[in-house]
């Protein structure tokens, strides 16, 4: 999404800076000042990278460089040298907000890791048994931490137990069903969780088309 803005920036900045030099051909010096090329450059500057920045700032320099050949001859070094200063400052802002941004996310990032593992701390305070402080681990993670997420509980004759699942989404009553009735199916060998009874210890695996077919029992299964 930010890349997405960063590039409707950039389209904008570049057709300012075209609308700029078209105005500038018709008018002249009389009603347009070669200087206002940099206006593009600072709009950009507040909502775009420092990238997106420097390509709104290369046609701006070149048009005020180029602008005493329809405008009589004008000496461009000074609305020249506005445009090229203003730009690199610009540039340099755009740096300086992003770096900004990233610390300021690394910092919400951290503060919302920090009370996620103060509330994980408390999931047994006042709970019944192991089972309700579990319920309330998947309702801490789902949705700050993942889309989705489920606990199974290996039992002391070595089955398994799903005690809870969480689903972010518009069908999470649907999802959470399902998850919820499979977690009493018999698991593929292929699944994290048979590798990890296995003792392959913790699984991050890629749902692709071979593990899927692995998993599924029907079709209605393999939609949901």
């Amino acid at each position: 999404m930010a890349a997405l803005r960063g590039r409707a920036w950039l389209v904008l900045g570049l057709a300012a800076v075209a609308a700029l030099g078209l105005v500038d051909i018709v008018t002249g010096d009389a009603l347009v000042a070669r200087s206002l090329y940099l206006l593009p450059v600072l709009a950009v500057a507040t909502r775009a990278r420092p990238i997106h920045v420097a390509f709104v700032a290369a046609p701006a320099v070149t048009i005020a460089l180029a602008s005493p050949l329809w405008n009589d001859g004008a000496s461009p070094l000074l609305p020249l040298v506005t445009v090229i200063a203003g730009s690199a400052i610009a540039i340099w802002g755009a740096r300086e907000r992003q770096a900004a941004i990233a610390a300021r996310a690394a910092a919400d990032a951290e503060r919302r890791q920090l009370h996620l593992l103060a509330d994980a701390a408390r999931i047994t305070d006042g709970a019944a048994d192991i089972d309700e402080a579990l319920r309330r681990l998947v309702d801490l993670l789902v949705p700050d931490i993942a889309d989705a997420a489920w606990i199974d509980l290996l039992q002391p004759g070595g089955g398994v137990r799903r005690l809870a699942a969480r689903v972010d989404g518009p069908d999470r009553e649907e999802l959470e069903g399902w998850l919820l009735a499979r977690g009493s199916t018999r698991r593929a060998d292929l699944s994290p969780m048979s590798r990890a009874l296995r003792g392959e210890g913790s699984q991050l695996v890629e749902l692709d088309e071979r593990l899927r077919g692995a998993l599924v029992h029907d079709d209605e299964d393999r939609e949901l």
